[in-house]
């Protein structure tokens, strides 16, 4: 697993059966610097995403206080720079030579392929694309106003709320969709992309695309539900389903991504660091999930998802992780400012 160390400047791999730290990338210093795992600075790194390519394992980063996208290299411990120049930007079009072009806070990226990599590109609302056999990024979807506006025809014209999360899902042949964790308009909201055309409202958000303030905690169907500033979502492969970190509600809920259902999965939304069941199990501002399938004792298949737990005081333990069984059980990790999360 690897884990975006936020606070502390670094990406940790972490062994997920023995909970063992493998490498620590970074020196914990805030800057922009290429080079090997310990000599390598970052500045607030968020999404990450792995691509296998040319026979050699990949790693990218939202280096998103440095308005940057990161590579590392799994074979040769090594970080560089693919995009970004250290400065934030204001460009909506991009596709500018990779050491020119300004990005703007990229907060967390999605591989479609070995050669495209899709950007929440929270800082001018708006999605990006970054095509890896020449590095240039350009505009996916939307104008760069903020608002919840989607679109039945043209994935530029819609209109984006700081979007944060990002989670490929292919269901079947015929439903393929990125959902986006759009977090100012507190919606969870897919792009199809087997038409890369068109757009739709998942859960949360209301009728108005341009009322940002309509948040709130309930279980419902499409914009009849309530989210508050969700920062991640997770599609979970087998299951057909979407995992939202409800953040400021302190929840995790799910989403069933045929009829738009929403509904509370874990967290009682009062926040705090407590173990236990769906409804007495307690959060404080969880941002980021991931899932992993493996086997249990009895060789049966066993889903694990594991949530970036981000906001505990220090009493609490400052930060952790939380991994939280299907079935049953828990265990606890504790790391500083977990922001995202990468199997």
């Amino acid at each position: 697993m690897v884990i975006s160390d936020t606070g502390n400047n670094r990406v940790i791999i972490v062994d997920i059966e023995t909970n063992e730290c493998l490498d620590v990338i970074g020196s914990g210093n805030i800057g922009l610097v290429d080079g090997e795992y310990g000599d390598c600075a970052f500045h607030h790194p968020q999404g990450i995403c792995h691509v296998y390519r040319e026979n050699e394992h990949f790693l990218y980063v939202c280096d998103s206080n440095n308005h940057a996208i990161r590579e590392i290299n799994l074979n040769k411990k090594e970080v560089l720079t693919v995009i970004g120049t250290g400065e934030q930007g204001r460009d909506r079009e991009g596709n500018k030579k990779p050491e020119f072009q300004k990005l703007s806070s990229p907060w967390d990226i999605v591989a479609i392929n070995r050669d495209t990599l899709i950007i929440a590109m929270a800082g001018v609302h708006q999605i990006w694309a970054l095509n890896l056999k020449n590095n240039r990024c350009f505009n996916f979807s939307g104008t760069g106003s903020e608002a919840n506006l989607d679109s039945s025809v043209n994935l530029k014209e819609m209109e984006w709320a700081q979007p944060s999360g990002l989670s490929l899902g292919v269901i079947s042949k015929e439903k393929m969709e990125i959902y986006v964790a759009d977090s100012e308009s507190s919606a969870i909201r897919a792009i199809d992309m087997k038409t890369l055309s068109s757009s739709r409202n998942v859960a949360g958000g209301d009728s108005d695309p341009y009322n940002l303030h309509a948040y709130g905690d309930k279980d419902d169907v499409g914009n009849k539900a309530k989210l508050q500033h969700p920062l991640g979502v997770h599609f979970v492969k087998n299951k057909n389903v979407v995992l939202v970190t409800d953040t400021y509600n302190h929840k995790i809920k799910v989403i069933d991504p045929f009829t738009d259902e929403i509904f509370s999965w874990l967290g009682n939304g009062e926040g705090g660091l407590k173990d236990g069941n769906s409804t007495s199990s307690q959060f404080s501002e969880p941002s980021g999930c991931c899932s992993i399938w493996n086997k249990d004792s009895s060789d049966n298949d066993k889903l694990t998802v594991l949530i970036a737990d981000t906001t505990i005081t220090e009493s609490e333990w400052s930060t952790m992780m939380k991994e939280m069984f299907l079935q049953s059980g828990s265990k606890i990790f504790r790391q500083l400012e977990p922001l995202s999360l990468a199997q």
